[in-house]
């Protein structure tokens, strides 16, 4: 993908939701610093390290050790009902050499009812850890095997009238760029087709 070209389309309209869509679903491209030290993302301790995934409603805090996570939906309430996994760690090379971390999160409710994924990504810059993309909601897979250059692509599943909540008819492809001159990602793609079922 020409760096020019994701420059050009860096001014990116956040994810917007259809009105079939059950719960928050969002993309966050603006990069955050983080607490933790760090001079080359392949040894950040992901599988020990706290993620604020940054709901529209409100960040919450999901604190890993040894890649496991609970919490309660009220913090007022210490019964845990929300159980989160790492499930997926890459190490990627961006376009300008940088190494990344592309940490995948999966987070399911006890009812089994409702599960979300989170896709975090990590860098170094000035000596700390730096978040340069998240995306997570409902519905969202994310394919970290064919991450190339920093390119990659999200898939979310969308309901329209009549879907029921176990099988959305549609689904949406979004592909993001690294674009080492704005140390950030860009949307590059953005296509919605019918779900491919096989028979």
């Amino acid at each position: 993908m020409n760096s020019l070209w994701a420059a050009l389309v860096l001014a990116v309209i956040p994810f917007a939701a259809t009105s079939y869509d059950f719960g928050p679903r969002w993309v966050e491209y603006e990069p955050e610093m983080r607490g933790e030290e760090c001079t080359d993302a392949r040894r950040l301790d992901v599988r020990n390290m706290r993620f604020r995934p940054r709901l529209p409603e409100g960040a919450f805090e999901v604190s890993l050790k040894k890649g496991k996570a609970t919490r309660a939906d009220d913090r007022s309430v210490s019964a845990a009902n929300w159980r989160t996994n790492l499930v997926e760690d890459r190490v990627a090379t961006l376009e300008g050499g940088t190494a990344a971390r592309f940490v995948r999160l999966y987070d399911v409710h006890d009812t089994s009812a409702t599960s979300r994924e989170y896709l975090f990504v990590l860098d170094c810059a000035d000596g700390r850890a730096r978040q340069v993309f998240e995306a997570g909601g409902e519905g969202l897979r994310i394919e970290l095997r064919k991450i190339k250059g920093g390119e990659f692509r999200l898939t979310w599943a969308v309901w329209h009238e009549g879907d029921s909540h176990a099988t959305p008819s549609r689904e949406r492809l979004q592909t993001y760029v690294w674009t080492p001159s704005h140390g950030r990602f860009a949307k590059v793609a953005d296509e919605e087709r019918a779900v491919r079922t096989s028979n």
